[in-house]
């Protein structure tokens, strides 16, 4: 005769384990302006800059979850599942869902189960019209990881969440899956002992109107007879949880080669479609004069003292005019293309610029201009 230890549970509603959503509170660690030089001539500067970002209620742990809410001592073997009986090497499989618009990394399979089992081999398949369908991958003989004791029925057999740690990762986009189990019992004393999968609850079919399926041929037929006719099996599974992440959507990354100018950068910290946060600061990389001399000659600038505007005339084509303070500091540049400019310094503050004139050859030539 064989020893069974069954129990009621009461319903709890199937939940997708999304621990992440609207717990989650992240800042982005976001650096000042920064400001550097190069020598004239030199047209961009390698800037290294730390950007990182801190989360409160970071969850590592993400789970599918179709679990009991009580344990009761009562005997009920219709609410229990067989994945093992009389030698035949049944599987026992159970429905979930992927929700839409997530692709998901599955790492461990955990069941709810009567009885210690020692191995088990652990089955993923395609939904075909609300059965078990085509095999998508299986792993055999995986040792259980750990052993999670949730209480004992009234004729005192454990129950408890066995964790079977997948050898690889599986990835599945949304929609409708099974997972299937055969497990066996540890020291078994006759071919007639079994593991039993616990259920979801008493009675009752889920929320999702599926039962539990099971098969003695290794999946090829399924069938929902007996106990099973109204039995959702307990169990949770284990996936990557998606984590944050720093996307530069404007500028250059730390370590770039930054242009003399100013450069705005910024950064998104995202998790999936949502932007938890926004950093944004500007680099700049001036250009010095260093010790170039005055040009005298070349080109004609007037009037100088200047007011209103400064007119520049050149033997060579020009390509830009950059104005600079007498401490070589890069105030603006202007793009030309023609052998003349027109500058206007009205808004300039009284005092003395240098002009440097860079022609289509690559001849930089310098001037000094004084502004009333």
């Amino acid at each position: 005769m064989t020893k069974i230890y069954p129990f009621i549970a009461s319903l709890l509603i199937s939940t997708v384990a999304l621990s992440q959503e609207n717990e989650l509170s992240c800042t982005i660690n976001c650096p000042e302006n920064i400001s550097e030089t190069v020598d004239s001539g030199v047209t961009s500067k390698m800037i290294n800059y730390a950007i990182d970002f801190d989360c409160a209620n970071l969850t590592t742990d993400c789970q599918i979850q179709y679990t009991i809410d009580s344990i009761n001592a009562q005997d009920d073997v219709n609410h229990a599942i067989n994945t093992n009986w009389a030698g035949l090497e049944w599987i026992v499989a159970n429905d979930f869902d992927v929700p839409a618009g997530e692709t998901l990394k599955f790492t461990a399979f955990i069941p709810t189960l009567l009885q210690y089992a020692m191995e088990g081999d652990v089955y993923f398949f395609e939904d075909n019209n609300g059965q078990p369908g085509n095999l998508i991958t299986s792993f055999q003989n995986i040792n259980m990881s750990n052993i999670n004791l949730l209480g004992t029925t009234s004729l005192g057999g454990p129950v408890y969440e066995a964790t079977y740690e997948l050898p690889t990762e599986v990835i599945l986009t949304e929609g409708k899956y099974w997972v299937g189990l055969h497990a066996e019992m540890l020291n078994p004393p006759s071919i007639y002992s079994s593991v039993y999968w616990a259920t979801t609850g008493v009675g009752n079919i889920a929320e999702n109107g599926v039962r539990a399926y099971k098969s003695s041929n290794g999946g090829t037929s399924w069938n929902t007879s007996g106990s099973m006719q109204n039995s959702d099996g307990a169990f949770k599974l284990k996936y990557e949880c998606e984590e944050p992440m720093l996307v530069m959507t404007e500028g250059f990354n730390s370590g770039d080669a930054f242009p003399v100018g100013e450069t705005t950068v910024t950064h998104q910290l995202v998790l999936g479609d949502e932007i938890l946060d926004t950093c944004t600061f500007t680099i700049t990389v001036q250009e010095t004069l260093g010790t170039l001399e005055i040009e005298k000659e070349k080109s004609l600038l007037y009037p100088n003292p200047v007011i209103d505007y400064l007119n520049i005339e050149s033997i060579d084509q020009i390509t830009q005019i950059a104005v600079y303070s007498l401490e070589g500091k890069m105030i603006r540049t202007y793009e030309i293309n023609s052998k003349s400019a027109r500058i206007d310094f009205a808004s300039y503050a009284s005092g003395i610029y240098i002009i440097k004139e860079i022609s289509e050859n690559h001849q930089n030539r310098i001037y000094k201009v004084t502004k009333k």
